[in-house]
């Protein structure tokens, strides 16, 4: 039954037109935006809290147990993942459902490269939002009866024509595994000058084995707004310099607790590309490194890589001033780091930062194509890019040479579940005549595969609508569709140099990363 707590609700935050006025973190937008999904679910992935610093998604209504989970867990899975944009029109056929199956296989996930919708997505809903609210502020007007089937019927087809975030979607297909999943996000997008896409960072979470806990230093910096997450300020009190501005995308910081152990994570994607702004690279080299010339800093750093270490040194600093500051004493940075293990700076690194370590030293990264151009077998992999660093000595809980680990879902079990659904090649080879080139035949079935794969993701979009003229008509041209899924989903698996292409469609461009942690203590 649609009520007129629900009209006044739309008509006050449903509008198309939405100011940028800044609310600490979040633009008066974001925070607009995380009001429509609230509404928009509906309670369909829980209760939703809209704050300038963080936004929280749960259904968990159970009660979290320290010594229930310590009884009956001995330990804490975390996990970092580059998720590769869920959501974003570049990434249109990511398998929701496969994602959330690899999610489910830890407690607590940092999830980076998560995106609001944007582009076609984000102006189809700024048009469904526009309909949607009028249609309610028209039936309202006329006296119609809100609860009339036709009413009713009319205002839901309008409902299900609007985008959900990717992360959202993940997290109703973590839920249908796990009512207790629940995700806490930062509250504003964040990105290098040069990007066409900012992004937001955020942890999935077992709300039964993992508790979200209050962060002082960002109640401390933000208030309420700030109570279960936060950018850090880049203020002098904490670096003792200026440091504004030398992220392109600050870390998200929360803290959680699993049995006896609480910790804190700071969810990182550092820069890939170094600035372009002259003064801005001179503000880094100096404000980071003290020098004028980024050869002037060591071995192992380049042009490319400078950038990539200061804000690896940032956070490292950033680690010292917390704990100094604040009883916590478990800090774990965990992401995409952008930086191989094996560079030399990391000695210079870790010659600053004692007791930090360096976890994952195997690649992490996708190769799309199946071998390089000296002919060296990828298998799928290319660039250790993914990481944990933190000092194990203060959390113990995590110590171990073997307990961080990389979840390979290109040639490890949960690959063969990835390929039972997409996989259409054979391993035999033959040249083209049509084309001109080799390629790969399709595996015995694999035609009617093929057709079935098409066929399913037509009938995904058929009947989705959008807003022209004022009127609801088909949202996608059918023909051009079914093309572009065909030849990035499936034409692609048929040739050497976009092989693995299909897996970084459905899933990601980066492996998952993990290490398991004792909850049955904690040192702080």
């Amino acid at each position: 039954m649609v009520n007129l707590f629900r009209v006044l609700v739309l008509s006050t935050f449903l509008l198309p037109k939405l100011v940028h006025a800044e609310l600490d973190g979040a633009t008066e937008s974001e925070i607009e935006t995380c009001r429509q999904l609230k509404v928009f679910l509906d309670g369909n992935v829980g209760e939703v809290e809209c704050q300038s610093e963080y936004q929280i998604y749960s259904k968990f209504v159970g009660k979290y147990s320290r010594s229930k989970v310590k009884s009956k867990y001995n330990q804490v899975r975390i996990a970092a993942f580059n998720l590769f944009k869920p959501g974003a029109t570049q990434t249109e056929y990511k398998d929701h459902q496969l994602v959330a199956q690899i999610i489910d296989h830890w407690d607590v996930v940092a999830a980076v490269e998560l995106t609001s919708n944007n582009g076609l997505s984000k102006r189809h809903n700024e048009g469904i939002v526009e309909y949607y609210t009028s249609r309610l502020a028209q039936m309202t007007e006329q006296g119609a009866d809100l609860s009339a089937s036709v009413t009713r019927n009319e205002l839901a087809l309008i409902r299900e024509q609007f985008d959900f975030p990717g992360y959202i979607e993940v997290l109703k297909e973590l839920q249908k595994l796990d009512a207790s999943w629940s995700l806490v996000l930062s509250g504003k997008q964040e990105g290098s000058e040069n990007s066409t896409v900012k992004e937001l960072t955020g942890f999935y979470y077992r709300s039964s084995v993992v508790d979200l806990k209050a962060t002082q230093y960002c109640r401390d910096k933000y208030g309420r707004n700030g109570k279960y997450g936060c950018l850090p300020v880049l203020d002098e009190k904490t670096f003792g310099r200026d440091v504004d501005g030398l992220f392109s995308r600050r870390p998200f910081l929360a803290t959680f607790e699993s049995g006896e152990f609480d910790f804190t994570l700071l969810s990182t994607h550092v820069i890939h590309n170094t600035p372009s702004d002259e003064d801005l690279q001179k503000k880094i080299l100096r404000n980071v490194y003290g020098v004028e010339d980024y050869k002037d800093i060591g071995p192992g750093v380049t042009q490319l890589k400078f950038a990539r270490f200061a804000e690896v040194r940032l956070m490292a600093e950033l680690v010292e001033y917390l704990k100094k500051s604040y009883y916590e004493q478990d800090y774990i940075i965990l992401g995409d780091f952008n930086l191989e293990s094996t560079n030399d700076y990391w000695e210079t690194f870790f010659n600053d930062f004692r007791g930090l370590e360096l976890k994952i030293e195997g690649a992490t990264s996708m190769a799309l194509g199946k071998s390089l151009s000296d002919g060296t077998i990828t298998h799928g992999t290319k660039s250790n890019y993914d990481h944990f660093l933190f000092d194990p000595n203060e959390t113990r809980n995590c110590k171990g040479s073997n307990t961080a680990k990389i979840f390979n879902f290109i040639e490890g079990d949960f690959s063969k579940l990835i390929n039972r659904r997409y996989l259409v090649r054979s391993n035999a080879k033959y040249q083209s005549q049509t084309r001109d080139v080799e390629m790969y035949r399709l595996k015995a079935g694999g035609r009617e595969k093929v057709e079935n794969l098409v066929d399913n993701y037509t009938r995904s979009i058929q009947n989705k609508l959008t807003v022209k003229n004022n009127k609801l008509v088909p949202r996608f041209d059918m023909e051009e569709s079914q093309k572009e899924f065909y030849d990035r989903v499936i034409d692609s698996q048929l040739f050497d140099k976009t092989y693995y292409n299909y897996l970084k469609e459905v899933i990601s461009d980066h492996l998952p990363i993990y290490m398991n942690c004792s909850n049955q203590y904690d040192n702080d």
